[in-house]
């Protein structure tokens, strides 16, 4: 957190960052900006479809989810938890759901023309 707060504040990096429109990441009132839904947020819900491992580094431990969304496209995504072993709720066939909140980055627009945003996941729930 202190680094994207750094990011954010540092005027030498135009281009890196979010801009903290809604506060500093993770200020009070950011989680203020959050509670009261001034932050832009959206949720996913769906179904584990398959848990794997991806990325470089020489990791034995399943890092990667694919789920099947209610409206039937696959939605990739790693792993989050605030205890390892809470890791193990991933497991095919369970549902979940998951709260992001969306912040506009430093460097606008995006590629495509459309704003560009950093996408911040709040919290996941798992049922199995």
């Amino acid at each position: 957190m202190e680094k994207v707060q750094a990011l954010t504040l540092n005027s030498s990096k135009p281009l890196l960052g979010i801009k903290g429109t809604y506060g500093l990441f993770g200020s009070k009132e950011w989680w203020n900006n959050i509670e009261n839904n001034v932050i832009p947020q959206t949720e996913i819900e769906g179904t584990i479809v398959k848990v794997y491992r991806t990325g470089q580094d020489n990791i034995e431990k399943q890092n990667t989810i694919d789920i099947m969304t209610t409206e039937q496209k696959i939605h990739t995504e790693g792993m989050y938890a605030n205890n390892e072993d809470d890791k193990t709720l991933y497991k095919e066939g369970a549902k979940v759901k998951i709260k992001y909140a969306y912040e506009p980055l430093k460097d606008q627009p995006a590629a495509d023309g459309s704003q560009n945003n950093a996408n911040t996941i709040l919290e996941v729930s798992i049922s199995i």
